[in-house]
């Protein structure tokens, strides 16, 4: 079991095994009460550091939409990286040329435009897949945001994550 959950449960039975029955305790009224082993094994308890059943299943939906958007946000870097290295050279490539055009060529003044041009519809495209790696990212930190706050430091019980690993998506 995941942080240790069925170690712990596995020495309360051997505690109760080798050293008889349990103690009897006062509970805040004053009854005495004399839990047996199989009530403290059967029992399951929840509290703010341990997962419901319910909040475990929203835990892995949220884990599958995270792998989801890695990979977009992955695809997307690698597009991104691509369009910079081509403006990149398509700009060093023109700034080299800028020196020896002959302006009084009106052809050669006409391409080195051209190529302006050209190196200003490869820095917009290149400036839209920046915006959409941003936009994508900063939803793929969100969702890790969420995920750490809701999910990650707090414990469950493994038949609770089996249960919901078995589930179909969305139920």
């Amino acid at each position: 079991m995941k942080y240790g959950l069925f170690l712990k449960i596995s020495f309360l039975s051997v505690v109760f095994c080798v050293s008889g029955p349990a103690p009897s305790y006062a509970d805040s009224a004053g009854k005495e009460a004399s839990p047996g082993i199989a009530e403290a094994l059967e029992e399951k308890k929840y509290d703010e550091n341990t997962l419901t059943p319910e909040q475990l299943a929203q835990c892995l939906i949220l884990e599958k939409e995270m792998e989801k958007s890695g990979a977009e946000v992955e695809k997307e870097y690698a597009l991104l990286r691509s369009e910079e290295n081509d403006v990149t050279r398509f700009r060093e490539a023109i700034l080299s040329r800028k020196g020896s055009i002959d302006m009084s060529d009106s052809d050669a003044v006409s391409s080195f435009n051209k190529d302006v041009q050209e190196y200003n519809v490869r820095r917009d495209r290149y400036n839209a897949h920046a915006e959409e790696y941003r936009e994508l990212a900063d939803r793929q930190q969100a969702m890790t945001n969420k995920y750490n706050m809701q999910c990650a430091s707090r414990k469950y019980y493994e038949e609770d994550r089996e249960a919901a690993g078995k589930k179909p998506a969305g139920e």
